[in-house]
C-alpha cells in the first residue's frame, strides 16, 4: 500500500455511504406507494428510518477501520510493534513532523469513533465528510511510498 492507495480507500468508503443513503432514501420513498415491500424481509419501516438516521455514524466506524489499516500498514514498515491507536498516531506524527492541528484532528475522529463503538453514541458530532477530510489530511503527510 502507499499513501495514494490509502487515501483512495477512504474515498471509496465515501462512495459506499452515498450509495447506501441513496438506496435507503429510495426504499423509504417507495414505502409510501407500496407498504408491502418489507413484508418478505422481516424488516419494519422503523428499521429503515433508524438506519437512515444512523448511517453516517455507521460509516464513520467503517472509514476509521480503513484509516487504521493504512496507518498500521505504514507503521509495520518502520517497527514491528503493535501500539494502541492513540500511541500509533502520536508516533507517526512525531516521525513525520506533522502539524499538531492535524494530529489533533485525527485524534478527534478516533475519539468520536470510540464513542460510537464503545458507548453507542449516535449523535453526530462530526459529519462523515469532516471525518474523511481529517483522516485524509493525516494520511497526506505520510511518505508517498512505504
Amino acid at each position: 500500500m502507499n499513501r495514494d492507495q490509502a487515501i483512495h480507500r477512504l474515498n471509496l468508503v465515501e462512495g459506499e455511504l452515498a450509495a447506501a443513503k441513496f438506496a435507503l432514501a429510495r426504499t423509504i420513498a417507495q414505502m409510501d406507494t407500496d407498504a408491502s415491500l418489507l413484508t418478505r424481509t422481516g424488516l419494519a419501516f422503523s428499521d429503515l428510518r433508524r438506519a437512515s438516521r444512523t448511517i453516517e455514524t455507521t460509516f464513520i466506524v467503517r472509514i476509521f477501520a480503513q484509516f487504521e489499516a493504512a496507518v498500521r500498514d505504514y507503521w509495520n514498515t518502520i517497527k514491528s510493534t503493535e501500539p494502541r491507536m492513540q500511541d500509533l498516531l502520536n508516533g507517526i506524527a512525531a516521525r513525520n513532523y506533522m502539524l499538531p492541528d492535524w494530529l489533533f484532528d485525527a485524534h478527534l475522529v478516533r475519539e468520536y469513533r470510540n464513542d460510537i463503538v464503545h458507548q453507542g453514541d449516535q449523535i453526530a458530532r462530526l459529519s462523515f465528510a469532516d471525518c474523511r477530510s481529517r483522516l485524509c489530511r493525516f494520511l497526506s503527510q505520510l511518505p508517498r511510498d512505504w
